[in-house]
C-alpha cells in the first residue's frame, strides 16, 4: 500500500454544525418519485406520483443530486497526504451545496460522486419541515445507502468545506503503522477531521475525559474501541462496511451526524494530528489555527497521556533549559530539570523525537512523532500556551 500511496439520537442542535441548509416552517411534506415508465406515441413518458416522505427513506434515483465531477485538476482542498489516504477508499462522496462544480484531483480517479445537498433534499422529501442539522445528516445517509447498494467495502466522505493541511506529511513508518492498524483492528471509522469540543470549551481540563482516552495504535494514530467520545465535525472520515448498518440506522432514526451518530459508533481510529480541518460553519466558526491548537491539546491529553499538570511542568522545565528543545544538549538539560519536578514528565522530550521501527519483514522505517508532526516541541508547547492560562 505504501508504494501505491507514494505514487501520488433525536434531532438536537449540535455545537459543530454541518453545512447549513435553509430552514422553513413545518408543513405537509410530499416527495416526488419516478414510479413508472409508460410508452406514449412510441416514447417513454414519466409518470409522477406523490408519496408521503419518511425520514431516512433514501431515493437513489436522484440524478441531479448524484453527480459525476466535471472539473479535474489540482485543488487546494487536498494534499499529498490526503490524496494518499483517499487511495484506501472504494468510493469517495463529496457532500456539497454551493460548490458542486469544484475541481476534483485526477489522483482520485473515477471513484468520486458529488452529492448536491439541495437536490438530495428534494429527492428525499426534505424540502420543508426539517432543520438544517437533519438535512446534511441525511446527505451522509445518502452516501452510505449508495455504498451499501453497490457493495463498497470502504468509503471516504468529505464535506465541501473540508481542507487538508498542506504542511502535514507522514514518513514511511507512519504509513506502515496505518496499514497495520487497518489490517489488525476491527475498525468502523477513521477520523481524518474532528473537533474535540470538550477542549474547545475548557482548554484547562486536567486529564482526558475517560470516554476519549485513546489507545496508542501508532505514532500518529490512536484507537477508540468504545463509543462516547465527543469528537464533533463530520467533514472527513473513512467508513468501513462493518459499520455501515449501525451508522445508517442511527441516521434513519433522525440523529444528527456530528451530535449523536459519530459519538455512537465504536471502534474508531483517530489520526493525530488530524489531516483535515473545517473552513466554514453556520454559527460556531473557528479558525484552522485554533482548531490545530485544540487538536494538540487532545493529542497531549488523550493520545500521549499527559495530564495538564505534567505537561505544564515538562514545558516549564524545557523552557527554563533554553535553546532549541530539539537539540540533544538542550533536551538532556531539560530532562534533568523535569526529573526534579515530576518523574513522569521525563518522557516528554523523547515523545517529540521520530521513532525507528522494524516491520515484520525486517524493514527498518522511521515514523514521525505526533509532536514532530505538529511542528516540533516548541510549536507544540506554544499551541497549549495560546489556549491556557499559566499554571
Amino acid at each position: 500500500r505504501r508504494a501505491m500511496v507514494a505514487a501520488i439520537g433525536a434531532e438536537a442542535v449540535p455545537l459543530v454544525r454541518p453545512l447549513a441548509r435553509d430552514v422553513r416552517k413545518p408543513s405537509a411534506v410530499a416527495a416526488v418519485s419516478l414510479t413508472a415508465c409508460v410508452v406514449v406515441a412510441g416514447a417513454c413518458a414519466s409518470v409522477i406520483a406523490l408519496r408521503e416522505a419518511r425520514l431516512g427513506d433514501i431515493n437513489l434515483d436522484c440524478p441531479k443530486g448524484m453527480l459525476v465531477p466535471e472539473k479535474r485538476g489540482a485543488s487546494e482542498k487536498h494534499s499529498v497526504l490526503s490524496l494518499g489516504i483517499s487511495k484506501y477508499a472504494d468510493r469517495i462522496y463529496v457532500i456539497c451545496t454551493d460548490e458542486c462544480d469544484m475541481t476534483i484531483p485526477e489522483e482520485m480517479g473515477d471513484k468520486v460522486m458529488l452529492l448536491n445537498g439541495f437536490e438530495l433534499d428534494v429527492c428525499n422529501g426534505l424540502t420543508s419541515g426539517y432543520s438544517h442539522w437533519i438535512k446534511p445528516s441525511q446527505s451522509h445517509l445518502h452516501a452510505v445507502t449508495h455504498a451499501i447498494s453497490i457493495g463498497a467495502e470502504t468509503i471516504l466522505v468529505l464535506e465541501q468545506d473540508s481542507v487538508a493541511d498542506p504542511d502535514l506529511g507522514w514518513a514511511d513508518g507512519n504509513w506502515a503503522q496505518f496499514d497495520e492498524a487497518l489490517d489488525t483492528k476491527p475498525w468502523n471509522m477513521v477520523r481524518l477531521g474532528y473537533r474535540p469540543v470538550g477542549f474547545e470549551n475548557d482548554p484547562a481540563i486536567e486529564t482526558c475525559p475517560e470516554s476519549c482516552v485513546c489507545e496508542n495504535a501508532g505514532e500518529l494514530l490512536c484507537w477508540l474501541p468504545n463509543p462516547g467520545c465527543n469528537l464533533r465535525a463530520s467533514d472527513a472520515y473513512l467508513l468501513h462496511a462493518r459499520g455501515f448498518e449501525t451508522y445508517a440506522e442511527m441516521l434513519r432514526s433522525g440523529a444528527v451526524i456530528d451530535n449523536g451518530v459519530l459519538q455512537g459508533l465504536g471502534n474508531q481510529l483517530v489520526v493525530t494530528p488530524q489531516v483535515n480541518y473545517q473552513t466554514k460553519a453556520a454559527t460556531d466558526f473557528t479558525s484552522v489555527g485554533h482548531q490545530k491548537d485544540v487538536a494538540a491539546l487532545f493529542a497531549e491529553r488523550c493520545h500521549l497521556g499527559m495530564s495538564r499538570s505534567e505537561a505544564g511542568e515538562a514545558g516549564e522545565a524545557l523552557g527554563d533549559a533554553g535553546g532549541d528543545p530539539s537539540d540533544d544538549t538542550a533536551a538532556s538539560l531539560g530532562q534533568r530539570k523535569i526529573a526534579k519536578k515530576n518523574e513522569v514528565s521525563e518522557a516528554y522530550p523523547s515523545m517529540a523525537r521520530a521513532k525507528e521501527l522494524v516491520t515484520k519483514d525486517g524493514e527498518r522505517l522511521t515514523a514521525r512523532s505526533a509532536i514532530e508532526a505538529f511542528g516540533g516541541l516548541d510549536a507544540f508547547l506554544g499551541r497549549r500556551r495560546r489556549l491556557e492560562r499559566p499554571l
